[in-house]
């Protein structure tokens, strides 16, 4: 590549940190640093490489939080500036819905999402783009569970169809969703397109929280993981019942042989023994296997009066 060519490139970056080079033929290695980007590295500082770059596409601001997050940088005061003048409601009505979940997505999977939050935050983004509020303790929290796990090798193990980017990705908008007003987080997931099941588990992790301890198993076994997780970060008075509701052995689950056992011949009726025994598990009614088949045990006889015990099954 030409000298031209390659200053061109560079001029197309969005920040002078990322708008370095170095020639590696022919030796030596030379770097090639036409805005002065090292020296903004070296002051840990971020600064845009053009007067409009905010307003053209407010999704650079994300990326640059993004940036200053995971390497420690500071907007210096014109990108600052020049990143609240994006946060107009002209200019972000031009940005689309998908691309700022993805940026935010994207920022939420970071190893520590809380420094790129803590930056969007402060000027006004978080809010400005997104109508989310920072909880910046119980995230912080978050990020320390999520290292935790990470060096114990729990999140490789971790589904990614669970929300928009896997377990700790979703953790953390749920985190974000709980500390936002009701009304602001409705229409958050309604404008970004997250998934309605989000905004039944904050539902859920909101009355969790409201909840005095001890949480019982049923009204933790009725949040998702990620749920479980944001909870412990939103209210550390419950994080002890989460960690050991993870690290139970699962217990078994009443099953349709169990209520057919107890005397009630196969057919609709067993599935409705079943749903009733749900309930009372949601409802904190029963808890345990044997809790479970004792209240099925009550329901068979009210559904079949001359059932005076279990019965074998073939």
């Amino acid at each position: 590549m030409r000298e031209g060519d390659l200053t061109a490139d560079l001029a197309r970056r969005d920040f002078t940190v990322n708008a370095l080079a170095v020639r590696v033929h022919p030796q030596p290695p030379e770097l090639r640093d036409p805005f002065g980007g090292l020296p903004d590295l070296e002051a840990r500082r971020l600064r845009v490489l053009h007067p409009l770059s905010f307003v053209e596409d407010p999704t650079r601001l994300v990326r640059g939080a993004r940036l200053a997050g995971r390497l420690g940088l500071r907007f210096d005061d014109d990108a600052a500036a020049k990143a609240r003048a994006s946060l107009r409601p002209s200019v972000v009505a031009n940005v689309s819905g998908q691309r700022l979940r993805a940026e935010l997505e994207l920022t939420l999977a970071e190893a520590r999402a809380t420094p790129a939050l803590r930056h969007l935050d402060g000027l006004g983004a978080l809010a400005g783009l997104y109508g989310l509020r920072l909880d910046e303790a119980a995230m912080a929290r978050l990020d320390e569970d999520r290292g935790e796990r990470a060096r114990r090798g729990e999140t490789a193990k971790q589904p990614e169809a669970q929300g928009p980017r896997g377990h700790e990705a979703t953790a953390a908008l749920l985190v974000l969703l709980a500390a936002t007003p009701d009304d602001d987080a409705r229409a958050a997931v309604e404008r970004f397109h997250w998934p309605k099941r989000l905004a039944a588990q904050r539902a859920k992790l909101r009355a969790a929280i409201a909840t005095p301890p001890p949480l019982g198993d049923a009204l933790l076994g009725a949040l998702e993981a990620p749920t479980r997780r944001a909870l412990a970060a939103l209210a550390p008075a419950h994080a002890a019942a989460v960690k050991a509701f993870e690290h139970a052995p699962p217990e078994p689950r009443l099953r349709g042989r169990d209520v057919v056992a107890l005397g009630l011949a196969p057919g609709p009726a067993v599935g409705a023994v079943l749903e009733e025994v749900d309930r009372a598990r949601a409802d904190g009614r029963v808890t345990g296997f044997e809790e479970e088949r004792a209240y099925a045990r009550r329901l068979v006889a009210q559904r079949n009066p001359a059932t005076e015990g279990p019965t074998s099954c073939c």
